[in-house]
């Protein structure tokens, strides 16, 4: 899918966003959504609120601020309209890894608007 993680590189000892789980849901399972969904865990795993989500494209960004949730949840949801290589997910204030070429679409189809859904967790870890 040219879906691809960009490792941050940190000093030992150093905290930073680490991408710890994404996952993907294809056009059945997305039910019509078309989104990217993100949340964000300090270092025991618990929801972090307030922290700051950038969706990037090749002309732009939104920023996005997580709010409180249950651990089930995913606190910010991020509209695609584009196809898959449009976007890149990463966290402010840290250092932080980045998944890039995220978008609309399937293997089969990269180059189509298929509603599909993208679901991210960052983690705050130390190195």
């Amino acid at each position: 899918m040219g879906v691809h993680l960009v490792p941050v590189n940190v000093q030992p000892g150093q905290p930073y966003w680490k991408l710890v789980e994404a996952r993907w849901n294809d056009e059945r399972e997305a039910q019509g959504k078309h989104h990217i969904y993100v949340k964000v865990l300090d270092e025991n795993g618990n929801p972090l609120s307030g922290q700051r989500v950038v969706f990037a494209w090749a002309n732009g960004q939104d920023v996005k601020t997580t709010r409180e949730a249950r651990p089930s949840e995913y606190p910010v949801a991020f509209p695609m309209y584009a196809v898959l290589g449009s976007y890149s997910v990463y966290i402010e204030g840290l250092p932080s890894d980045k998944i890039m070429g995220l978008g609309l679409g399937d293997i089969e189809r990269p180059n189509y608007t298929i509603h599909t859904c993208f679901y991210l967790t960052f983690q705050k870890m130390v190195k």
